[in-house]
């Protein structure tokens, strides 16, 4: 019997840019949760968005940005609601 499952799919854009979702699953067909990745062609810009319910919809995003050869330390967090819209928290992080 088969718990958990995590399927992993990867697509590079014609852009160059490239689209990672990681889905797991509790057996092989009830969502759990998906985390997906968009990385920019030249890896400058990192976009992470989290389906933490497993309900279809990304209510979590954090986005990372290379600025000047150097990753920057700021990370900034959107909480969101089932129709991508900003719910009222925004956070910045600031990492040392």
């Amino acid at each position: 019997m088969i718990d958990r499952t995590q399927v992993i799919a990867t697509t590079t854009n014609a852009d160059g840019s490239t689209d990672q979702t990681w889905t797991n699953y509790r057996g092989t067909t009830i969502k759990l949760l998906a985390t997906q990745t968009h990385t920019s062609a030249d890896g400058s810009t990192v976009t992470i968005r989290h389906d933490n319910s497993g309900w279809g919809w990304f209510n979590w995003a954090e986005q990372q940005a290379l600025v000047s050869g150097v990753r920057s330390d700021t990370i900034t967090h959107r909480y969101l609601v089932a129709d991508g819209t900003f719910h009222l928290k925004q956070r910045l992080h600031l990492l040392t």
